[in-house]
C-alpha cells in the first residue's frame, strides 16, 4: 500500500510517502504562514523523488488538527481533494497523536541505523508518557495525553482537549512524562508542578512519517472517511466565529 500524508496544524509542514509501512520519503521543513504555498509542491517534489505518480497512490493521510485554524484547512483541503479527485481512500489521523508518535521513529534515511530521529537518551522510551502541548493562545493548550506500548504504538490515556495550560499540569499523573511538540520548548526551565518528573522533547515537532504511519493504522482497520464529509478536529470553535457571535448577541 502506497500512502502520501501530510500536516500543516503546526509550523511544520509535512509530507511522507510510505509504502507497505516503510517510510521512502519525508519532508518537515519548519514555514512561516507558507503552507498553503509550499504544500503542494512538496507533494510534487516527495512523489517525484520516489519516482512515483498520483495515480500509483493507494491512501491519503492527513492530520485533521487541532492546531492552527488556518494551518489544518490548508492541509485537510489538500487530502480532501486529492483524495476526491483520485479516488483514494481517507484517513485523517490527530495531529497531537502524530507529535507524540514523532520522537520514537527512527531517523529519516537509508543510513540512520534505525535510530531515533533526536539524539540517544533524549527520547520516550516503551511505557512513558508523552504530553503533546501546541499553543491555543490566551494561555491555554492543545493537548492530550499518551502511553508508548511498542517501538511505534501508542495508547491514548487521555483525549485531546484544550485546557488553560496551569490546570492541564495540575492534573498529570504523578509518574515520569515527556512534553513534545512546538509548545513544550515553553517549558524549558519552568518549575515542574504536578507529574513527578518531566522531560522535553521539542525536536522534531511533528513528523510526515507519523501521519503516513497512523493513517496506514487507520486504512487497515477499515476507518476510511469520505473526501466530502470529513471535517477537521479543531477542539474548540474558532475565536473568530465566538466573538461574531459574541458581537451579534442572543437572538431575538
Amino acid at each position: 500500500m502506497r500512502i502520501v500524508a501530510m500536516d500543516t496544524a503546526t509550523a511544520v509542514c509535512a509530507v511522507a510517502l510510505l509504502e507497505n509501512g516503510r517510510p521512502v520519503v519525508e519532508y518537515n521543513p519548519v514555514l512561516v504562514r507558507t503552507h498553503s504555498q509550499r504544500l503542494v509542491p512538496l507533494l510534487d517534489e516527495a512523489l517525484a523523488e520516489a519516482g512515483w505518480t498520483r495515480s500509483s497512490l493507494d491512501g491519503v493521510a492527513v492530520g485533521a488538527g487541532p492546531g492552527s485554524f488556518t494551518g489544518v484547512r490548508i492541509g485537510m483541503t489538500t487530502a480532501k481533494a486529492m483524495a476526491f479527485a483520485l479516488d483514494l481512500p481517507l484517513a485523517a489521523v490527530s495531529t497531537l497523536e502524530a507529535i507524540a508518535l514523532s520522537p520514537i521513529l527512527p531517523a529519516a534515511g537509508p543510513a540512520s541505523g534505525g535510530t531515533p530521529a533526536v539524539g540517544p537518551n533524549s527520547v520516550p522510551a516503551v511505557g512513558d508518557l508523552v504530553c503533546p502541548l501546541l499553543d491555543a493562545r490566551r494561555g491555554e493548550v492543545y493537548t492530550a495525553l499518551y502511553r508508548i506500548t511498542g517501538p511505534a504504538d501508542l495508547q491514548e490515556v487521555a483525549p485531546a482537549v484544550s485546557p488553560v495550560l496551569d490546570d492541564w499540569l495540575k492534573q498529570l499523573p504523578r509518574e515520569p512524562l515527556w512534553f513534545a511538540g512546538e509548545g513544550a520548548v515553553a517549558q524549558r526551565g519552568r518549575p515542574q508542578e504536578g507529574a513527578a518528573s518531566w522531560r522535553i522533547v521539542a525536536e522534531p515537532f511533528l513528523r510526515g512519517q507519523a501521519v503516513a504511519l497512523l493513517g496506514r493504522r487507520e486504512l487497515k482497520a477499515g476507518r476510511r472517511l469520505d473526501p466530502v464529509e470529513a471535517l477537521p478536529h479543531y477542539v474548540r470553535r474558532p475565536q473568530a466565529e465566538v466573538l461574531w457571535e459574541e458581537r451579534r448577541g442572543p437572538e431575538r
